[in-house]
């Protein structure tokens, strides 16, 4: 299995749990302190009172890069056609996180950049990888042809 794989799996409880309540409130009681432990703990103003940009970041979140973790942890994680979705997700990922990152800077939260730092950083790899694989797919180097 490779680290992408796993981030994604990782990712899918974090949306669930995290992120999703944002647009939908706490369902469980553990939900619930583990937000309130984060939004303390990391001064998450964005969490905490999510702008409607954020909201909108979220949306597209749960709407699209949810399901692609599922498909790709359950059906495409050997396939070469998954470096699309990889290079949508990374791009998406790391701009709006890089966002967030934006926002954090301005309000000098340090430890929230700690917390979105790497979720912009591996969706920006996870792109250039994407990016890498499909070109070498698509344009293979002289040497693999002979």
């Amino acid at each position: 299995m490779s680290l992408i794989y796993y981030y994604y799996l990782i990712h899918i409880p974090i949306t669930l749990l995290i992120d999703s309540t944002v647009l939908i409130p706490p369902v469980f009681e553990f939900q619930k302190a583990i937000v309130s432990f984060h939004i303390d703990f990391n001064n998450d103003f964005l969490l905490k009172v999510p702008p409607l940009w954020f909201k909108i970041f979220i949306f597209f979140e749960l709407i699209f890069q949810l399901p692609y973790f599922f498909v790709y942890c359950f059906h495409l994680k050997d396939k070469p056609s998954r470096y699309i979705g990889d290079i949508i997700y990374g791009l998406n990922a790391s701009l709006t996180t890089f966002v967030c990152l934006i926002y954090a800077l301005n309000e000098k939260n340090y430890p929230l950049m700690g917390v979105y730092g790497p979720y912009c950083l591996i969706p920006l790899l996870i792109m250039i990888n994407g990016i890498k694989n499909l070109n070498h797919i698509i344009s293979p180097v002289e040497s693999d042809k002979k």
